[in-house]
């Protein structure tokens, strides 16, 4: 994966210039905002059943996903229609595979619908950005105020107060 700077070239959009930490381009984008992949992207973290279209399924964690989505899921179960079940620590399903993702209950799909829209409007990394600005500015100015305290003081000694 790699790993690059907000103005990698020039003017960049928020945050589609970077999913998941690798850099991807124009035709990457818009596959990425116009499939599920942002909605399987929220469930990263989270424990999921994936039922493949050759009638086996496989539960496990979703640990990345891909703006093809393609899913990474670890400590996977993989069933088969006959019930026999093997075990994998990583386990990579391409995107023509899947026929369905079972969402755990305890999940909003709301709630997760709502980031992933937030993330690919960029709304989300503009917020952040907005706030990081007004902590640097607050540092500035306490760095501003602590000097001039300190010059104050250094002031202070120097003069003699009036008699």
């Amino acid at each position: 994966m790699t790993e690059i700077s907000d103005d990698w070239r020039g003017e960049s959009d928020p945050l589609f210039d970077v999913i998941m930490g690798v850099a991807i381009g124009p035709r990457e984008k818009a596959i990425f905002s116009n499939s599920l992949a942002p909605v399987l992207l929220g469930l990263c973290g989270h424990t999921a059943v994936v039922e493949f279209k050759q009638e086996i399924q496989v539960a496990g964690k979703i640990i990345a996903v891909d703006c093809f989505t393609n899913i990474t899921m670890e400590n996977a179960v993989m069933t088969r229609l006959n019930g026999t079940q093997a075990c994998f620590e990583i386990f990579f399903i391409p995107m023509r595979s899947i026929r369905s993702v079972r969402v755990p209950d305890y999940i909003s799909m709301i709630n997760v619908l709502k980031d992933q829209v937030a993330l690919v409007s960029g709304a989300k990394l503009k917020e952040e950005r907005r706030k990081a600005k007004l902590r640097q500015e607050k540092l500035r100015l306490k760095r501003q105020q602590q000097q001039a305290a300190k010059e104050a003081k250094r002031v202070a000694l120097l003069i003699p107060p009036p008699e």
